[in-house]
């Protein structure tokens, strides 16, 4: 698990929200950073420790909302560092090499690991 902010942002949480935004981007013909965050938002709400239990249920939500987009953009990156997205128009295309990689590694939690140490080469 890796620690952010006194917090833990859970592999299987990076995991699934990983996996997400590469079979979102699969999915579409190119989408904008904000329709990315926008998606994930909608299609895998805020949960566990993304939700403030010490606040009323609507501040909790929106605490939720603002952890996730936190945790979303934590799971987006190193994407176009890795070569699985392309995003230098601004429009969010996955590439072969993330269709290869979503195709060979069907686990989340080993997709997420791969990424990890994809990146600690680079």
């Amino acid at each position: 698990m890796r620690q952010r902010r006194n917090n833990i942002f859970s592999e299987e949480r990076g995991a699934e929200l990983l996996y997400g935004i590469l079979t979102l981007i699969s999915s579409e013909e190119g989408l904008r950073s904000h329709q990315v965050d926008a998606r994930m938002r909608r299609e895998f709400p805020p949960i566990g420790i993304e939700l403030d239990p010490s606040s009323d249920r609507k501040d909790q939500y929106e605490h939720g909302l603002q952890r996730l987009t936190s945790d979303v953009s934590t799971a987006k990156s190193g994407l176009g560092a890795e070569g699985w997205i392309d995003k230098r128009t601004r429009i969010w295309r996955i590439t072969d090499l993330g269709r290869e990689a979503i195709a060979r590694v069907t686990d989340p939690v080993q997709l997420f690991r791969l990424r990890d140490r994809l990146r600690d080469k680079s």
